[in-house]
């Protein structure tokens, strides 16, 4: 690629009020359902064709409703780079000449950049939105850039606007004479001579089969009945006549072995699906090699929605590659973790709806050195990247609390956690930052569930002096939103506390399929060495050693019982009771701030 369309500025499209985009080789956005990512794709494609739109797609809010005094206004700058993305101080001569008396100079810089308007304003005389482009001779961060000419159709016409939908399907492409198959396909030319002799065994092999067919002849020769003209003369093509007819009928075959040629009409979506980024490469490929000969200007621009949409996750991150793999600029909305695990963070840009109105930036947050970056992308994005679809996260520190949050979760709202939106991540010890660094940016509410032991709030406390930049270490009564044990207890020993010993013992014993299980940790433990040198002692109170015997059991295999025993307890007959106290409050906390259960 010699360039990059580097700037996009929408306004009052949908639900983009006042949309600013950076753009690289590659732009990844992210965000829930119903944000507006769609809403940026389609915008984009606008300023590069000169479509119309409707009244529905002006930008309207409850506080500024319809008026088609609105404009929709979609402003793009694009700069030369070199072979490696970086920023050239001039264009190619091929795109000199393309954009010719358009190219503008930035008074910083000095480098060359291209930028242009997209105004759509309604024309009451014809009764349309009307789609007129023109030159931005100054581009400018502060205030209104400065606009000049009318820019010629054939310069936005260098930059190829190919967009792939979500519900993109090979089968049907085939029959769409106006779909990228179709428009390949249209190319196949022959030679005169090779059309001759094709044509012939075409009409040779019509001949054969309305021969062996009494049916055909007998329908040859009611249709001959119809005709006013007894002269004239009726045929029959099972197959076709024409060279043409024939491409039309073209199909796509997959055959495994042992097996017979399956038609792709046949296939799954994912294949139909997959298909589609194959032919895309085939005309982006066959384009650039003639512009490459004819010395003409050519950049792909591709805009694909959802590329994950019918396709397992293994094959999710060989799709993300091969459609990274294709010449142009691509721009790809996506829900899938599996793709984003393999983008770069710089690249990916969130949206979100705040009201009425999308906001989109970049994922990353201004001053974070390579070790930040790092840590996000190995220990976010790589393993827990559909956080960035919740609503709310619980952050804990590791696998126990994880498994037993999620059993309260479901227990205190009535619902799964999924479908509230809250995620519940156990960090791995005190690996908070970089999941409230993510969270912070992305606005997603968090919360901290913490043992009361002395290091882990400790720990605690420094993430959260370096995530508020603060200079002295703050209390944790200082945030709302963070919810610790008291008196040292770690998450068994506060449920042991709280008076949970009954179900306790009753979810381990269910666990090893052994009634009698603690019985026998009893007798095979006691006297025995435990942890920090202290010898076990569970007999020297009947009610003190069962106590001691359960918390040992429960904390000499951590992840064996966290959700058999939040399970039982949920299971009490005394309904306040089957949460334990200091979780009910943070679920307390999080109802209210998520409006849970308000229309």
């Amino acid at each position: 690629m010699n360039i990059r369309i580097q700037d996009i500025r929408i306004r009052n499209y949908r639900s983009l009020k006042e949309v600013d985009l950076i753009l690289d080789e590659c732009t990844m956005l992210v965000g829930k359902n119903n944000c507006g990512k769609s809403n940026i794709i389609q915008a984009i494609g606008l300023a590069f064709s000169f479509t119309s739109i409707s009244k529905e797609d002006v930008y309207t809010s409850p506080e500024e409703p319809y008026n088609d005094e609105r404009k929709v206004i979609i402003d793009v700058r694009i700069v030369p780079i070199d072979g490696k993305g970086i920023v050239q101080d001039t264009f190619s001569d091929v795109w000199t000449r393309a954009i010719g008396d358009s190219v503008s100079i930035d008074d910083q810089t000095d480098k060359e950049y291209f930028a242009f308007r997209t105004e759509i304003k309604y024309d009451r005389d014809r009764e349309i939105y009307s789609n007129n482009k023109r030159k931005i001779d100054t581009w400018t961060n502060i205030g209104e850039p400065r606009i000049g000419s009318v820019i010629k159709r054939e310069t936005i016409e260098n930059i190829d606007n190919i967009s792939i939908n979500a519900q993109r399907d090979i089968s049907l492409d085939i029959k769409d004479r106006k779909s990228v198959w179709g428009k390949l396909t249209s190319k196949i030319k022959v030679s005169d001579s090779v059309r001759g002799k094709i044509e012939h065994q075409l009409e040779k092999l019509n001949r054969k089969i309305i021969s062996e067919s009494d049916i055909l002849k007998l329908i040859g020769k009611e249709l001959r009945v119809t005709t006013a003209d007894r002269q004239s003369k009726v045929d029959i093509s099972p197959i076709t006549k024409d060279i043409e007819s024939l491409y039309r009928g073209m199909n796509i075959y997959y055959t495994n072995i042992g097996s017979s040629p399956t038609s792709v009409d046949n296939l799954g979506l994912g294949i139909r699906s997959w298909a589609v980024f194959s032919t895309v490469k085939a005309e982006i490929l066959s384009r650039s090699k003639k512009a490459k000969n004819d010395e003409f200007a050519y950049h792909p621009l591709i805009l694909v929605e959802e590329p994950e949409a019918h396709v397992h996750p293994q094959a999710q991150r060989q799709l993300y590659s091969d459609i990274n793999g294709i010449v142009g600029q691509k721009i790809i909305t996506t829900h899938s973790p599996y793709i984003i695990s393999q983008v770069e963070l710089d690249k990916i840009r969130y949206v979100r709806k705040d009201g009425p109105f999308t906001l989109a930036y970049p994922l990353l947050i201004d001053g974070l050195d390579f070790d930040d970056i790092r840590k996000i992308r190995r220990t976010v994005m790589n393993t827990r990247g559909e956080i960035l679809y919740a609503n709310a996260v619980i952050l804990a520190e590791g696998e126990t609390e994880e498994q037993a949050i999620t059993v309260y979760l479901r227990e205190y709202f009535k619902k799964e956690p999924f479908e509230l939106g809250i995620n519940v991540i156990g960090v791995g010890g005190n690996n908070y930052t970089p999941f409230m660094r993510i969270l912070d940016r992305l606005n997603i509410k968090w919360y901290v569930f913490s043992d009361g032991e002395t290091r882990p709030l400790d720990d605690l406390k420094k993430c959260l002096k370096l995530l508020r930049n603060l200079e002295r270490t703050p209390e944790l009564s200082d945030f709302d939103n963070v919810f610790y044990l008291n008196d040292g207890n770690c998450f068994e020993t506060y449920c042991l506390e709280q008076g949970y010993i009954r179900e306790i013992k009753k979810a381990i014993c269910d666990v090893e399929n052994d009634p009698n299980y603690i019985n026998y940790f009893i007798n095979q433990y006691n006297n025995q060495m435990g942890k920090g040198g202290v010898i076990r002692n569970y007999k020297g109170d009947e009610d003190g050693g069962v106590y001691r015997a359960i918390k040992d059991c429960m904390i000499a295999d951590k992840t064996k019982y966290p959700t058999a025993i939040a399970e039982e307890i949920c299971k009490t007959k005394i309904k306040s009771r089957r949460i334990p106290l200091k979780l009910k409050e943070m679920f307390s906390k999080i109802e209210l701030d998520l409006k849970v259960g308000e229309s």
